[in-house]
Formats: C-alpha cells, structure tokens, sequence
C-alpha cells in the first residue's frame, strides 16, 4: 500500500509541476478573440485516411489472430 502511496503521490506532483508552466497554444497561433482559419494540412478528402485506418485495423487484428493461433498450436 505504501509503494502505491508514492507512486500517486509522485503522480500527483509531477502533473502539478507540469502544469504550472503551461501556456495556452492556439492552431493558428493567433489571439483568442479572432475567428479560428484552420491551417491547410493537404487532407482535405479524409476517405484515404479512413480506409487505410480500417486496413491496418484489420491487418492488426489478423496479425493477433494468426499469433494465437500459432502459439495454440505449437505450445502446449
């Protein structure tokens, strides 16, 4: 209980430091007070990126499955 104690406690004040020294940053880097202009990033059709994320979700997910199956069937 005790080594849990520290390690929340250290936690704690680590953050605390951290985040006393934390400064608002905006996208823009502009005031507040004047309308967000997002910046061009080049990913206007967000389609690519979706359908590359739902790939490698599912190339992942066979990469876990083919390990299990694998370590199901050698060790025992």
């Amino acid at each position: 209980m005790k080594k849990i104690q520290n390690i929340l406690l250290s936690t704690l004040t680590s953050l605390t430091i951290l985040s006393v020294n934390a400064v608002s940053v905006f996208a823009d880097g502009g005031d507040p007070y004047v309308p967000h202009k997002p910046i061009d990033t080049g990913f206007a059709d967000l389609e690519t990126i979706v359908l590359v994320g739902i790939v490698l979700y599912a190339v992942g997910v066979s990469f876990i499955a083919f390990s299990q199956l694998m370590k199901n069937k050698f060790v025992k």
